[in-house]
């Protein structure tokens, strides 16, 4: 943890006067005790133990400064099946999932993520978030798109009550029958894409 006793001590000079101390005290009770030999080795594995201290939190620190952003979506597939009016529909939530990791100086520059959720202009359901980050910008009859302001953590959004009419049924199955998520950043070029088969029964 930044400002912590342990990163203080790795980013300080405390382990090369400390490994030094630890050598020129060893030297000395290896001459006094004559056991040359066996104090070198425990000076050689002192060092290496405060090296290695160091570098696994110099580690630590780097990872913390890297900013990621992953795309997640919790369900594989849309199933739909058909009701007594022959409608159809499906109660299952699919719900999308954005985890970042975003460094104190990237957050101070406010860095934006755009998804946007297309599907079936047949197909209908209702979007639920709960986040203050998250604003609607955009929406169509095939396409729903929202603005993310990014920090670190994860932030939920999620579909729900899937259900296609029975009167443009036969359209929507001459469409492409899924759900495309996509979601990119300012923070790069790339753009992280999920893609959710919808299946029929009855």
């Amino acid at each position: 943890m930044k400002g912590g006793f342990f990163h203080n001590f790795a980013e300080s000079k405390a382990l090369i006067v400390i490994s030094s101390l630890a050598s020129i005290i060893s030297l000395v009770i290896s001459i006094i005790n004559e056991s040359f030999f066996l104090w070198i080795i425990l000076t050689i594995s002192l060092t290496t133990l405060l090296f290695l201290i160091r570098l696994v939190f110099i580690n630590s620190i780097f990872i913390s400064e890297l900013d990621t952003v992953n795309l997640y979506v919790f369900d594989s597939a849309i199933e739909l099946e058909a009701t007594e009016t022959d409608d159809y529909i499906s109660n299952n939530d699919l719900i999308i999932a954005i985890q970042a990791n975003i460094a104190p100086k990237t957050f101070n520059q406010q860095p934006q993520g755009e998804l946007k959720i297309s599907f079936p202009s047949q197909l209908k359901t209702d979007f639920y978030w709960r986040s203050d980050i998250i604003k609607k910008t955009n929406e169509t009859n095939d396409s729903c798109t929202f603005s993310i302001s990014l920090k670190s953590g994860i932030t939920f959004i999620s579909l729900r009550s899937f259900l296609v009419r029975e009167e443009q049924f036969q359209d929507f199955l001459s469409s492409r029958k899924c759900v495309e998520v996509q979601f990119q950043t300012d923070l790069n070029s790339t753009s992280k894409k999920e893609t959710i088969f919808i299946s029929t029964v009855g």
